[in-house]
């Protein structure tokens, strides 16, 4: 299955606007993250900026966020 393309670019700041919960990782609402890539699943990597860590995926159609 083809999965649509994102036109996120590396260098981009996306910041959550709903908090992800995962039980390894939370991150709250207002959480940054700056873009590395998108892989083939529609999940944004990058690093999160502080004071967040750590290197959970942001999930296209699933987390809910705003590029800034």
């Amino acid at each position: 299955m083809r999965t649509k393309r994102t036109n996120i670019k590396r260098g981009t700041i996306i910041k959550l606007t709903a908090p992800i919960e995962d039980p390894y990782s939370p991150k709250p609402v207002g959480a940054r993250l700056q873009v590395s890539g998108v892989d083939d699943a529609n999940q944004i990597h990058g690093h999160w900026l502080p004071p967040e860590t750590g290197c959970l995926a942001v999930i296209i159609g699933v987390d809910k966020f705003k590029i800034i």
